[in-house]
């Protein structure tokens, strides 16, 4: 117990120092402009798609569900999974929170 306490005492400056340097870094954030330096990094300078118009599927019978059941069954089967590719990387705003932050480091600088 007593060289537990010593270790705990020990690492207790350091943790201090950590939680300082962390709430430096939140007082520090600007929501607006942090932003903003994302989306001119990572804007593609596409037209966003137009909305598309939603189709109930109250429509469908019985008889199709069990066709599409039965199909969706064969091809999960047969090549493990319903579409057989592999998983692609993605990209977009999933690649902010890549490896490469240096990038994103130096914009806030």
């Amino acid at each position: 117990m007593l060289s537990s306490v010593d270790v705990e005492r020990k690492v207790f400056p350091i943790i201090i120092q950590c939680l300082d340097g962390m709430e430096h870094a939140a007082k520090s954030i600007n929501e607006k402009e942090d932003t903003q330096l994302v989306i001119e990094r990572y804007k593609s300078g596409f037209v966003p798609p137009e909305d598309f118009r939603f189709e109930a599927a109250t429509g469908a019978d019985a008889t199709d569900s069990a066709t599409t059941h039965a199909t969706h069954n064969h091809l999960t089967a047969a090549r493990g999974t319903v579409s057989g590719n592999r998983i692609k990387k993605r990209g977009g705003l999933l690649s902010i929170f890549s490896s490469n932050k240096v990038t994103l480091l130096n914009l806030v600088k």
